[in-house]
């Protein structure tokens, strides 16, 4: 607390409350023995931390952040639960301005860190793509001389990620380019995927069960960090196949008039939105897309809201519903079949009467649109 509250419960007065917060998780991390991996990323990083703690789980006991408690104050919060009965803890970490990754990192003193990828997230706070890959970049400075970088070899900042490891020892995933960590034989399905990976000269067949090409560059980070922890490749194997998907985060759901849904509404930004329309048109039938407001764009939202709308033309969409102020400039951008509600009671309503078994429909949105609402009322029984 920052003040005293007259009260019979002990208090601890400090200056400030979020610094002090912070001192008390590393003060608990360094009393922990459990191998600590950070994790950050513009897109993707919840579901990494769970493919992480999924293989993680095979051969010790594993703590890891709930949900995307991943700033100033969720980091604390999930290294104060450490303990001696884990071996290892996953800590995803976000930011929306430089300086903030370099602070939780001090908490975390990981031994293991990644950058799953940089895109268009936050722009408002970093100004640019190379300001964001700095940013980013902070979480190997905080690096443990021991640690182990592993890098995004598709990403066209490794000399800048690189420069900042030094001497540390690093690892490379990647789909495109040359890499430690690879997918050969990649077969892609709308349910998942499957490919071999070679792990000290032995190939290991890898079943995914999570859409999109992401999620394989995903899994290939998650096999890069367990590689690095000296994980035994069965573990690995196993805990790739028994990944679950995250909620509202490409998550097919029968909907109403037994439509396809694609709930992809926990969060948007430019280059998850490309990464959810290409797993959209991987599905057969009529494709649909529901667009809601991306938010911390800053000057260039306006703009990038109406390449959205080209981007969705361009890609094959048929029908385009859009919500939110913004989302108003991707639909004139897409023409025509783009109607465009003030509002999500009318959207809903037109959505409910208009769907049908033929059409597979992605609907995303940042999370302050709420569309993870309407996912939900449109959703019938389980997951697809």
């Amino acid at each position: 607390m920052n003040r005293y509250v007259p009260s019979e419960l002990p208090q601890l007065v400090v200056e400030d409350v979020t610094r002090a917060y912070g001192q008390i998780a590393r003060f608990w991390r360094q009393k922990s023995h459990a191998k600590v991996v950070a994790v950050t990323g513009s897109n993707g990083k919840t579901t990494l931390k769970e493919m992480i703690a999924s293989i993680l789980s095979q051969c010790g006991k594993v703590l890891a952040t709930k949900g995307n408690l991943n700033n100033a104050l969720g980091v604390p919060l999930t290294l104060t639960r450490l303990n001696d009965n884990y071996d290892f803890a996953v800590i995803e970490m976000g930011a929306n301005h430089s300086g903030e990754i370099a602070s939780l990192v001090a908490m975390a003193e990981p031994d293991i860190a990644v950058i799953n990828n940089v895109g268009e997230a936050h722009l408002e706070g970093f100004g640019s793509l190379q300001g964001v890959a700095e940013a980013k970049g902070e979480i190997y400075a905080g690096l443990k001389a021991d640690g182990v970088g592993i890098i995004n070899a598709d990403m066209p900042y490794g000399e800048l990620w690189e420069h900042i490891l030094g001497a540390r020892q690093q690892i490379r995933f990647g789909l495109q380019q040359p890499a430690d960590i690879t997918a050969l034989d990649l077969q892609l399905s709308i349910t998942g995927s499957h490919f071999m990976v070679r792990l000290d000269g032995v190939c290991h067949f890898i079943s995914l069960p999570l859409p999109g090409i992401h999620n394989v560059s995903n899994a290939l980070a998650a096999i890069a960090i367990c590689f690095a922890l000296k994980i035994d490749p069965e573990a690995i194997v196993k805990g790739l196949a028994a990944i679950k998907s995250v909620p509202h985060r490409l998550q097919l759901r029968q909907a109403v008039n037994n439509a396809l849904i694609i709930d992809d509404t926990y969060n948007a930004n430019p280059g998850s939105f490309r990464q959810a329309l290409q797993t959209l048109m991987q599905f057969p039938g009529e494709h649909w897309l529901v667009l809601g407001d991306f938010g911390e764009l800053g000057p260039e939202s306006a703009s990038i809201h109406q390449q959205l709308g080209r981007d969705a033309k361009a890609a094959g969409i048929k029908k385009l519903l859009t919500v939110g102020q913004q989302s108003e400039l991707a639909a004139i951008a897409f023409g025509e079949n783009a109607q465009h509600f003030t509002d999500k009671t009318a959207l809903e309503a037109e959505l409910k009467q208009t769907l049908n078994s033929d059409v597979a429909c992605l609907i995303k949105g940042s999370r302050f649109m709420k569309l993870d609402q309407l996912a939900d009322v449109l959703a019938v029984g389980g997951d697809a």
